[in-house]
């Protein structure tokens, strides 16, 4: 796991929409509006009995697969590997968002 505690949650939101590969053969890409942002980022819960601040799957016709994991204390934590994107697109979302973590290629 790594962790993202104190990211800004909007900007690593738009870039992880933005990295992210289209789920139909015409890549499309629309800009993520302050409306939209709203609907994704109030998207947090309890997901197989661990607290989520961000849950992203498919937004926009992007395949996004990401998730913020909560910890007890409150710390937020992402997988060290994201589904549907390499190892240097997740390097280039956390130097992007400021999150120094070291990344392993596969």
């Amino acid at each position: 796991m790594i962790e993202v505690t104190g990211i800004d949650l909007k900007r690593f939101t738009k870039k992880v929409y933005e990295l992210s590969p289209s789920t139909d053969k015409k890549d499309t890409f629309e800009a993520l509006t302050d409306t939209s942002m709203g609907v994704v980022l109030q998207s947090g819960g309890v997901k197989n009995w661990n607290k989520f601040v961000l849950d992203m799957k498919i937004v926009k016709g992007r395949a996004c697969n990401m998730t913020i994991f909560e910890s007890h204390e409150g710390r937020w934590f992402i997988q060290d590997s994201w589904a549907d994107h390499s190892q240097e697109q997740l390097k280039e979302l956390l130097e992007y968002c400021g999150v120094k973590a070291d990344v392993k290629d596969n």
